[in-house]
Formats: C-alpha cells, sequence, structure tokens
C-alpha cells in the first residue's frame, strides 16, 4: 500500500468513503492518509499472519504488488501468500489483482496487427525489455499464474499507464 500507484488506490477508496486496510512495513508511508476509515497494518505481503489479518472478514482484496531491483519476485510470492489467506477465509474475499499490459495474451494482442497499431508493437518489443525490465513482467505473469490457478473469485486488470500528473488534455471522470 506505500508504492505509488497503491497509495493513489487507498487514498480514492477513502474518497468514496470505503472502510480500508492496509498493509506496510512502513506506516509512517502511509501518516498523510489520515482517514478513520483507514486501519494499517504493520507486516510484509511475505508475512502470512500479517496477510490473513489483513484480509480476514474484508469482501475484496486489491492487490496493488509491483516488483523491486531487489526483490525481483515479490509479486509472484506475495501473490501466493495473497491467494493461500483467501482460501482460508469462512466467506471468501474477491480479488483484483493489478498487472500490466503487455503480460499474458495481452503482450500477443500487443503485437498483433491493429489492436494498438504500431504504438502498441513499439512498446511491446522496445518499451517493455529496455526501460521497464523483463524481470518485472516475468513476475507479473507469474503472479497472474497463481491467480488463475487459485481458484479464487478474481480479476486481473492490465491498465497501460499509470498517470499522477494534471491532465493537459480530455479528462475521463470514473
Amino acid at each position: 500500500s506505500t508504492g505509488r500507484v497503491g497509495q493513489l488506490v487507498v487514498q480514492r477508496a477513502l474518497d468514496r468513503g470505503y472502510n480500508v486496510r492496509a498493509l506496510a512495513r512502513d506506516a509512517s508511508k502511509l501518516a498523510a492518509l489520515k482517514s478513520s476509515r483507514l486501519v494499517v497494518l504493520k507486516g510484509g505481503v511475505l508475512d502470512e499472519n500479517a496477510v490473513s489479518e489483513l484480509i480476514s472478514g474484508v469482501d475484496v482484496v486489491l492487490s496493488c504488488l509491483g516488483s523491486k531491483p531487489k526483490e525481483p519476485e515479490i509479486v509472484a510470492s506475495g501473490t501466493k501468500v495473497v491467494v493461500d489467506a483467501i482460501r482460508k477465509q469462512p466467506i471468501q474475499p474477491r480479488l483484483v489483482y493489478l498487472s500490466s499490459i503487455g503480460i499474458g495474451d495481452s503482450h500477443d494482442q500487443l503485437l498483433a496487427h491493429g489492436v494498438l497499431g504500431l504504438k502498441g508493437r513499439m512498446f511491446a518489443k522496445v518499451i517493455i525489455p529496455l526501460f521497464i525490465g523483463k524481470q518485472v513482467f516475468v513476475d507479473l505473469e507469474e503472479g497472474e499464474e497463481v491467480v488463475r490457478k487459485s481458484g479464487v473469485v478474481a480479476v486481473i486488470v492490465r491498465p497501460t499507464f499509470y498517470v499522477t500528473k494534471k491532465s493537459r488534455g480530455y479528462m475521463v471522470k470514473s
């Protein structure tokens, strides 16, 4: 919950009136998100007890795990801990798994003629390997596979880009 996307997701959920539980190794990184509806549990995604406590009794688990150079397989490993904890719940929450465009069958779609055109093919062949790094995508792919094989009710979301700066063009409100 302390990464850029995780913090934005937590903030958006709070803004919409949801009660949120967030897992953070360093809770101070969420200090700016002050709300009586936010409960921050200290721990990491590989800590089975912390994850089980985090998701106990919730309706939805939203996973925004991302890889770091020093933790190249945290997404797949952490996703396994999350789905194992979900399966142990008497009433299993749904899982929303945040992945990326270019993973799984979306990689082939990017390469296919006409889906996203030249920009999509360039993203798949140049941007992913050079700038994002193959290991990050391998980790996300393995995480998706964990979700697919888990048997939990889940949706895999594959956004293209995350933009946190003010839009200079058309704004789509969700």
